[in-house]
């Protein structure tokens, strides 16, 4: 007898050690991202600076354009875009804000870029590259 209540015991120590060190299925967490009102884009901005992250040796700041690198971008209220920073071959382009990202439909290529920030006055994307990502900041002119 005494055999079977240790036997007992020892499966009933064993099945409470298992079943806790199962892993707990959690209920995953809603993530939220907050869709800028596409509206809030619509007008002219000049872009100002770009972060290169890991680009540029690694030096994780902000750098002020060149005045190759300089550019406008237009975001009308119709969805049509212009940026005098590409070739005019590659309009007309129009764009349009879903899940974060804003995409923009050039006449030869979809450039798609994430929403890191739009405010009233600024406006920053981001793009991934095999170093990570580069940001892009504009002001807004009007």
């Amino acid at each position: 007898m005494k055999i079977t209540t240790t036997a007992a015991l020892l499966i009933v120590v064993l099945c409470l050690f298992f079943l806790s060190a199962c892993k707990k299925n959690k209920p995953a967490e809603e993530i939220h991202i907050e869709q800028p009102p596409s509206n809030n884009i619509i007008g002219t901005w000049n872009h100002i600076e770009y972060f290169a992250g890991y680009s540029l040796g690694g030096d994780f700041k902000w750098h002020p354009v060149t005045s190759v690198e300089a550019g406008i971008s237009v975001f009308n209220a119709d969805s049509s875009f212009f940026t005098n920073s590409v070739p005019s071959s590659n309009f007309p382009a129009s764009f349009s804000i879903k899940n974060g990202k804003l995409y923009i439909k050039f006449k030869t290529y979809t450039d798609d870029l994430l929403l890191e920030k739009l405010t009233q006055d600024t406006l920053i994307t981001s793009r991934r590259v095999d170093e990570g990502k580069i940001k892009y900041k504009y002001l807004r002119v009007n």
